[in-house]
């Protein structure tokens, strides 16, 4: 059940049936169709069990699955935002508007642009669900949209909005520090029990030791886990060298997602 719960948590999420007035009920004798069906064929059982076994092994192949499932599913967002550029041309060919201006989408041609990204660049044979590949694109275009507005940043403030709505996007749990006497802190992520300060720099030019040395001090205020500086322009050399021997990540609004995944 862990290694086809992408499927079954769908089929479980298809029983849950939500009537006009908004009250939602679950088809437990659909969602048992579905188990025996796994039972039969997955399984190549022919047993009677009980269908509270199977409703009890679901869930606890849920609390195993779900949190695998939650980490692919970030993993799958991170690289669809990296090429998000081609997956958006894809996605808008397959956008057609007939000749009286009507529009359709061509889902089977966007499922097969969707399964080439998964066998070349996610390198993935997962026989994963139409629903989850397109959930994560709708996903990872919250996040590249918003990377593509950076240009309409003037502000450090703007800045600071700007890379909290990059991590809230993402998934992350992301708080502001205080305006005035943030202590080198502008952000600070939470990662399960993990926590990340964030100093957030908007400059024209270089960014120099200051910035390592103010997050430096905001880690150990706000006891965070880890420390990194993030910015739309790069780093001096002596910046690097006290972020090496400090353990700082000196990153970009770009690189900033991957990193927080990996962690």
């Amino acid at each position: 059940m862990v290694k086809h719960y992408a499927v079954l948590r769908t089929k479980f999420s298809r029983a849950k049936v939500v009537d006009e007035y908004g009250i939602e009920t679950f088809n437990e004798e659909q969602f048992d169709e579905d188990l025996k069906y796994f039972v039969r064929n997955v399984l190549k059982e022919n047993k009677n069990m009980p269908q509270a076994f199977f409703f009890h092994c679901f869930e606890q192949a849920k609390e195993v699955a779900e949190k695998e499932f939650d980490e692919f599913e970030k993993y799958v967002i991170s690289e669809m935002v990296k090429h998000y550029a081609v997956l958006k041309t894809k996605f808008n060919r397959a956008n057609v508007v007939d000749e009286y201006g009507i529009e359709t989408f061509n889902e089977e041609q966007f499922d097969e642009d969707l399964k080439y990204f998964v066998r070349k660049v996610l390198r993935e044979n997962k026989n994963m669900p139409q629903e989850f590949f397109f959930r994560c694109f709708e996903k990872a275009k919250e996040v590249a949209e918003i990377d593509f507005n950076v240009s309409n940043i003037q502000t450090g403030e703007d800045y600071e909005r700007f890379v909290r709505e990059l991590c809230v996007s993402a998934g992350f749990e992301c708080g502001m520090t205080p305006k005035t006497g943030d202590q080198g802190v502008d952000l600070i992520v939470r990662k399960d029990r993990t926590h990340i300060a964030i100093q957030c720099k908007f400059y024209s030019s270089l960014i120099g030791n200051s910035a390592v040395q103010e997050v430096i001090a905001g880690q150990k205020f706000y006891n965070c886990d880890y420390a990194c500086v993030v910015s739309n322009q790069d780093y001096t050399d002596s910046a690097r060298k006290l972020a090496n021997a400090a353990d700082v990540k000196l990153l970009s609004h770009e690189t900033l997602i991957p990193y927080l995944q990996k962690l």
